[in-house]
């Protein structure tokens, strides 16, 4: 499996819009007087797979909240398609083309799949193309059209976290944050997660995401950082860093 080799256009953008980009520069954020990331300066361009890895609590999760919006950094800059966001609110930042599929899924179990569905939706009005994303959704996750009746609270929970990652994509995003979606799942599920992000990318959707499952995020990824205790301590292409001694031993579990 590899996804380094991807470039589409967005499949939301008209001919001549601005690409897909991201930019970290010196930023600090973190929960009160606690700074989980101190001075990050990354970037994601249009089209890529960006892996984030790091052992936890090293301030992968806390990086994708406040690019969403859901943490205001004390320090530095985030620019998305040349425009700052870092003073945006978090539904703006949506509007504007990035979404995220939280870690834990955050999911509405007393809603249907089809309810959580829409709600992806909920600052779009074109009802035709909303319907369009609806059917390209359960199309890329198979299951949650055999489920769209059910709550969400009783799918398992790689279904769960499929209907996350749909969620997210029915916002119809130029840029996707993909927080842990590997976790607690079992191998197989793990893999067909993994090819659903390869066929997302491919699709046009550029990605930015945090896995503990390193090995899983460099098959995908075309280029990655690693984080420890807040900073960059380490960016390359994902083949560089698989064979880097450092992401080796420390993340891959190899002698």
């Amino acid at each position: 499996m590899s996804g380094e080799a991807t470039s589409a256009v967005a499949p939301s953008a008209s001919a001549g819009a601005p690409s897909a980009h991201l930019r970290l520069d010196g930023v600090v954020s973190g929960y009160g007087q606690i700074k989980a990331i101190k001075g990050i300066s990354l970037h994601v361009e249009t089209g890529e797979v960006v892996a984030l890895i790091g052992a936890n609590g090293a301030g992968k999760s806390t990086t994708l909240r406040t690019i969403s919006g859901l943490l205001r950094p004390s320090a530095g800059e985030i620019s998305f398609e040349g425009k700052r966001i870092d003073r945006v609110a978090a539904h703006d930042i949506v509007r504007m083309g990035i979404s995220h599929a939280p870690e834990g899924r955050a999911i509405f179990g007393r809603l249907s799949v089809l309810e959580n569905l829409r709600l992806g939706a909920y600052q779009r009005n074109a009802r035709a193309e909303i319907e369009q994303d609806l059917e390209r959704v359960l199309t890329l996750f198979p299951r949650l059209r055999e489920r769209v009746k059910q709550d969400g609270g009783t799918l398992s929970g790689g279904e769960q976290q499929m209907l996350a990652i749909a969620r997210a994509l029915m916002a119809r995003p130029r840029l996707l944050l993909l927080d842990e979606p590997s976790m607690g799942l079992s191998p197989v599920l793990v893999e067909t997660i993994f090819r659903t992000v390869i066929e997302i990318n491919r699709a046009g959707t550029t990605i930015l995401l945090v896995e503990q499952n390193a090995a899983m995020a460099l098959q995908v990824a075309r280029r990655g950082y690693v984080l420890e205790s807040g900073a960059v301590a380490l960016e390359a292409s994902a083949a560089e860093l698989r064979a880097s001694d450092l992401v080796r031993k420390t993340y891959l579990g190899e002698a």
